[in-house]
């Protein structure tokens, strides 16, 4: 039975997100890409953590690590970087990367102390603190795997945004395709969702859009620039499609792009605020020699995401009005345009233990 609508009183509801959190955002927990840290001794401070953790190369395993010195408690690294030993910058606690402590100045013996460790599991090269066999498994049943690999692809950037609506409005916006024609000038003159290839499993979802072949279709500014680029670059002369959108249940999304692949992981902070975090990866040809090639595409991704914000923020405002004045959503779908919202629900069904199925379910009084 497809599930078309739930409560509207979930996307704004202090208990509801203190469930979600639990049941939902616990696992799989996503801790970023190997090609962050390629190398032996490198590390990148964690966003979603505020940096109190850190993703780590260690002998070409991945590792996410404390952050936090066992002396103060002060945060030790910053941003990202390549080294052979932790060092706290307030009084030079100094640890070795397996996280054992190995100096503590003026003591005359040298306490015994761990920065907590955990080995991360790989799929794809995305790097998970938990994810099941069976899941990946499952992710593996993806037709469009191929486009997903990073081979002769590196790591360009990491960028953080804070959308104020509900993390479940992001996903209804990122899996409908109905509103790409009427609201996006830009993208729908590089993608045409007339053409969509959907796909669905348990613990993912994935829409392809074909690319947008058109010169004479009205377009931005940004996406001219872009499209002209990709058509100038690209590595073959059958460029298919134009999108690929894949949708990790509840919060991962993979995004492939001619020459391109964004991945962004969400969290929410509130019912009414959401952290975005954007990682950018390009094929290693554009990354060393067409600097204007990857700025042509964030500046359309940029775009986009502005567009996509304005959109959720409508939705959210008429939905505070429909819940304060006791109404409730219609739960009209667009049969194929829309197709990734009720199988969203369905994983919310299935995944929510009964204390959050009610409220996603309950009749609306």
């Amino acid at each position: 039975m497809e599930i078309k609508k739930i409560n509207s009183c979930s996307f704004f509801d202090e208990t509801v997100l203190s469930l979600e959190l639990k049941q939902l955002f616990s696992h799989p927990s996503y801790a970023g890409h190997r090609l962050m840290v390629p190398d032996h001794g490198d590390y990148f401070a964690l966003p979603r953590h505020q940096e109190t953790k850190i993703l780590l190369n260690r002998n070409q395993d991945p590792y996410i690590m404390s952050n936090i010195c066992r002396h103060r408690n002060a945060k030790m690294l910053d941003k990202r970087g390549s080294i052979d030993s932790i060092v706290c910058p307030i009084h030079r606690w100094t640890y070795d990367l397996e996280g054992t402590l190995i100096g503590a100045p003026h003591f005359l013996n040298t306490p015994s102390c761990q920065l907590h460790s955990t080995k991360l599991l790989d799929w794809n090269g995305l790097l998970f603190e938990d994810i099941t066999e069976n899941e990946i498994l499952n992710l593996k049943n993806n037709p469009f795997i191929d486009y997903f690999s990073l081979f002769d692809y590196s790591f360009h950037s990491l960028d953080t945004h804070i959308c104020n609506y509900n993390w479940k409005t992001f996903i209804e916006v990122y899996l409908d395709d109905y509103h790409v024609a009427p609201f996006h000038p830009g993208l729908s003159s590089f993608v045409n969702c007339k053409y969509l290839d959907w796909f669905f499993c348990d613990t993912f979802s994935v829409q392809a859009v074909s690319f947008n072949s058109s010169t004479s279709i009205q377009s931005t500014k940004t996406y001219k620039t872009w499209k002209s680029n990709v058509v100038r670059y690209k590595k073959n002369n059958n460029l298919k499609y134009g999108a690929i959108w894949m949708l990790i249940y509840p919060n991962i999304m993979l995004e492939w792009y001619p020459q391109t692949v964004v991945v962004s992981h969400i969290y929410p902070l509130d019912p009414q605020k959401t952290l975005n975090i954007t990682e950018f990866y390009y094929s290693e040809e554009i990354a060393s020699f067409y600097p204007e090639y990857i700025d042509s595409q964030k500046r359309a991704y940029k775009e986009t995401v502005k567009e996509d914000d304005e959109i959720a923020e409508r939705i959210d405002r008429g939905r505070k009005f429909n819940v304060d004045s006791r109404l409730e959503n219609s739960g009209i779908n667009h049969p194929i345009l829309e197709k990734g919202i009720p199988q969203f629900y369905k994983y919310l069904r299935n995944k929510s233990q009964p204390n959050l199925r009610e409220k996603y379910f309950e009749t609306f009084v």
